[in-house]
């Protein structure tokens, strides 16, 4: 006869209730995504209809949009990021960019300093207050040589842009908010605007990157030193990131990838960025 033991308990899978109050704190957008088919298909529709508006919340809230729009783009390691995609999607005089999910423009305005003729830039988002706190920057903006619109849009409805009509997108943790299956259309949109041979370039979050390491000590002293001089910075990055984690799907580099392949694009890099906890894809439409 088998006695279990009295101080072990048992583990319970959780109610709809504990999955919704819990989303983003007690659990993580990928372990409610483990939990999901144990739910009946509307307790499902139930459960992601407030992960989409959880989400909306948290990227609409002013006290976020005030850091992305102070903090974010000044954080170590960030800063540099940023800097590297505007120089990898090297852009050029009468060219088309889209950026999805451009919230405060962070990527547009690092954009507007490059010395280029007839630019269009289009960013879209879907935080309301993100893309107000742009429309007040781009005021001080001296940008004769950009004409820049804004589309307040969910990624979920397309992309409200012609076939074949731009030249190069790019999207900084921007569309990865989004489920497998809605990624993969979203993907296919980006493939029907973009022009034969145009290039897409975006980063997510991390699911398999590598930990922060410290090649040698150089490094160590430069990261501390970061750190003393911006320690505010870094501990609200930190908080930052664990929202991020919270709230929205990590993808492998992996699934990534064929998520990509699926929709018809062609993968010319990947690698992983910010110390390993992104990813970044350059990718571009077949000719």
């Amino acid at each position: 006869m088998k006695f279990k033991p009295f101080f072990k308990k048992e583990k319970k899978e959780p109610t709809l209730s504990e999955i919704i109050n819990g989303f983003g704190k007690t659990f993580s957008y990928n372990q409610v995504m483990d939990f999901l088919p144990l739910f009946s298909e509307t307790d499902q529709k139930t459960i992601l209809e407030n992960i989409s508006k959880k989400q909306s919340a948290l990227w609409n809230n002013p006290k976020q949009v005030k850091y992305y729009t102070k903090v974010h783009p000044y954080v170590p390691f960030t800063l540099e990021h940023f800097e590297e995609m505007v120089k990898i999607i090297d852009i050029q005089n009468n060219e088309v960019l889209l950026d999805l999910g451009c919230s405060v423009g962070s990527f547009i305005k690092k954009l507007t300093k490059i010395d280029r003729k007839g630019v269009r830039i289009i960013g879209i988002d879907y935080s309301s207050n993100a893309l107000k706190q742009l429309e007040k920057e781009l005021v001080d903006i001296p940008r004769q040589n950009y004409d820049i619109k804004l589309i307040y849009q969910n990624f979920n409805k397309g992309i409200p842009l012609p076939s074949s009509s731009v030249d190069k997108v790019i999207s900084n943790w921007g569309i990865v908010y989004l489920r497998t299956e809605e990624l993969i259309k979203i993907l296919e949109e980006i493939k029907r605007v973009l022009k034969p041979g145009g290039m897409f370039v975006f980063s997510a979050l991390a699911k398999d990157g590598a930990n922060l390491q410290f090649e040698n000590f150089s490094n160590f002293f430069l990261l501390i030193s970061v750190i003393l001089k911006k320690w505010k910075h870094v501990f609200d990055a930190l908080q930052f990131e664990k929202r991020c984690h919270g709230y929205f799907p990590e993808y492998s580099r992996e699934k990534l990838s064929n998520m990509i392949k699926t929709a018809g694009l062609e993968i010319l890099k990947s690698k992983h960025t910010i110390k390993g906890k992104s990813i970044t894809f350059i990718v571009k439409k077949p000719k």
